[in-house]
C-alpha cells in the first residue's frame, strides 16, 4: 500500500519529493495496520484472485479488506468491478461522500 501510494501521489502532483514522504505522512497522522504477508494469507490472496478475476497484488488488497471486513477504497477500474463481488469497494469520492453523509445525521 506505501509504495502505491507514493506512486499515486508523485503521479496525480507530478512531485516525486511530495511522493517520497506521503507514506510517512501518512503512517504518522492516521491508524494504519501492516499487515505482514505470510503463507497463510497469500494462499487466500490466491484463490481471491482465482475467484474474482482479480491481479496479483489487488488481490492482495480485497484479501485485507475481506479479513478486516472494511470498505476497498480504489480509483482502480477492475479492481472496482471485479473486487465488489467480494468486499464492499468504492471510489475516494465516494468514501467521502459516505463519510460526509454520515457525519450530518
Amino acid at each position: 500500500m506505501l509504495p502505491e501510494l507514493a506512486a499515486t501521489v508523485a503521479r496525480k502532483k507530478n512531485d516525486q519529493a511530495l511522493g517520497e514522504v506521503a507514506p510517512m505522512k501518512i503512517l504518522r497522522g492516521h491508524r494504519l495496520v501492516i499487515r505482514n504477508v505470510d503463507e497463510a494469507f497469500a494462499l487466500g490472496a490466491a484463490r481471491v484472485a482465482a475467484r474474482f478475476s482479480l491481479r496479483g497484488a489487488d488481490s492482495l488488497y480485497v484479501a485485507l479488506a475481506r479479513e478486516l471486513r472494511a470498505n476497498l477504497i480504489t480509483d482502480d477500474a477492475e479492481m472496482l468491478s471485479n473486487g465488489a463481488a467480494a468486499v464492499d469497494c468504492m471510489t475516494p469520492a465516494d468514501w467521502l461522500q459516505r463519510r460526509s453523509a454520515r457525519r450530518s445525521r
